[in-house]
């Protein structure tokens, strides 16, 4: 009787250390931690591929075709062009007048301006600090044009950038759908036919693979950012 008295304490015992073991908090490193989204970006949960959401504040000008005038605005807002489980990516259907580079030179992606101010300038105006760390750092591959002989760059690390040749074609299904969207008269980051020139997407929406000067300063940029949901 004794003996049975023991061994069913024993197994208490243990039944209570094991669950205290249960409850300590650690995890085996696969667990992801959840992520607190700020309020500005609830929405983001919940959408879908061509749903359009409004993110961030940056002032900026565009044509009221009823008004037949310039408007200065300052809210953003962006179309999901693509979905996982645990991110959204995003594409500002507000373009923003800015030259690939300050100046007329060879550059790639990796050096031209356009890629330091997005980074640095629009990122912290457009964002706030709650905002920009659900932003994620992405790797944004140096894609080749595959019209012309010219080096792309190596690939960079980005919080923001803008899609390539290959991208635009990958998520907007024909010029129709690039021009419905408004994402018109706006750079990529593939080069052109030569270094000192970008490829740009044209007005009625067409891909123009030959390029503009990098330093022209007519042609808008539409960023792109990877944002973590989950």
């Amino acid at each position: 009787m004794k003996r049975t008295i023991s061994i069913i304490l024993a197994l208490v015992l243990f039944a209570a250390l094991f669950t205290a073991c249960g409850k300590s908090g650690k995890t085996d490193g696969k667990t992801k931690t959840p992520v607190n989204l700020p309020a500005s970006m609830e929405a983001l949960k919940t959408a879908g591929v061509g749903d359009v959401i409004q993110f961030g504040r940056y002032p900026y000008e565009y044509w009221d075709n009823d008004t037949k005038e310039t408007v200065q605005a300052n809210e953003l807002h962006w179309l999901v062009i693509d979905k996982t489980e645990d991110s959204v990516l995003l594409i500002c259907k507000n373009g923003i007048v800015k030259p690939y580079h300050d100046t007329l030179a060879n550059v790639t992606w990796e050096t031209c301006t356009l890629r330091k101010w997005l980074n640095n300038d629009f990122l912290t105006t457009a964002f706030t600090a709650e905002e920009q760390a659900a932003i994620k750092t992405s790797t944004v591959t140096a894609d080749k044009n595959e019209y012309f002989v010219v080096n792309p760059g190596n690939d960079t690390q980005d919080k923001v950038f803008v899609l390539s040749f290959k991208e635009a074609e990958k998520y907007f299904r024909n010029d129709e759908a690039l021009r419905a969207q408004g994402i018109t008269w706006t750079w990529t980051r593939t080069p052109g036919e030569t270094n000192s020139k970008a490829v740009e997407i044209y007005s009625d929406g067409v891909v123009e693979k030959w390029g503009y000067d990098v330093n022209q300063d007519s042609i808008r940029c539409n960023p792109v950012i990877w944002v973590q949901i989950g």
